[in-house]
């Protein structure tokens, strides 16, 4: 314990020589937590005012648009109500990458199992992003599910072309496991709907929590500016 005090000391003092102190205050009061405890902190927000109803429109509208409805819907809305947590770290890709996946586990600890933790994933960039929001990545290669000539296009509103449909048929032949976590994926449809499916299934499975959603944060900020935009009393407008 007092050898893991002095690198931490170590750690802050070089953060606070890099001006970097804001992380350094976060691990000086933080190190000896659990990641239960921490985890549990993370997640006491309350807030003092209700949801502005066009916001609540909008992450239905995403809800919506992803399959999620009736009772389920409900729930995971009057949860986002109640907590208004939202995880928004990572962009939106099928398979994440080790910290961002470390960080859904951590963020959801301290989550009881009738809320919900909601991700809302980044669309707002191309397929070539170094985040490779076009691939299935795995422990010793990268599966690309895109063609060169979409490598430029926006993840926002992508549909799924020929080749992921193809490499996924593939991928499936694999394993029954594989099979199991990717969702059938047709031509034309919806590539965020199929990418955070995935992502879900995924997740879900290793950090052994269904109370895991994840939706296009895009899409919700698209569907709340339709709300408001023709509300001349909003500051938005």
């Amino acid at each position: 314990m007092v050898k893991l005090e002095k690198e931490i000391e170590e750690i802050v003092d070089i953060l606070k020589k890099s001006k970097k102190s804001r992380l350094a205050a976060c691990i000086e009061e933080n190190w000896q937590k659990t990641a239960l405890d921490y985890s549990k902190e993370l997640n006491t927000w309350a807030p003092t005012r209700p949801m502005e109803p066009e916001l609540v429109s909008a992450f239905n509208k995403e809800l919506e648009r992803l399959g999620i409805i009736d009772t389920l819907k409900t729930k995971i809305l009057d949860s986002l109500e109640k907590r208004r947590i939202l995880q928004t770290a990572p962009h939106l890709v099928a398979t994440e990458n080790p910290r961002m996946l470390c960080i859904n586990w951590l963020g959801s600890l301290g989550v009881p199992e009738d809320e919900f933790y909601v991700v809302g994933m980044f669309s707002g960039i191309p397929f070539s992003n170094n985040y490779r929001p076009g691939r299935i990545n795995r422990k010793d290669e990268s599966v690309n599910l895109f063609p060169s000539s979409m490598q430029d296009d926006l993840v926002y509103g992508s549909k799924i072309p020929e080749k992921l449909v193809d490499t996924i048929k593939t991928l499936s032949k694999e394993t029954a496991e594989i099979k199991k976590l990717l969702p059938k994926a047709k031509v034309g449809d919806s590539y965020t709907k199929w990418a955070l499916s995935t992502c879900a299934n995924i997740e879900r499975k290793i950090i052994k929590k269904e109370n895991l959603i994840y939706i296009d944060i895009n899409e919700v900020v698209s569907n709340y500016l339709v709300e408001i935009k023709g509300k001349k009393n909003h500051p938005l407008y």
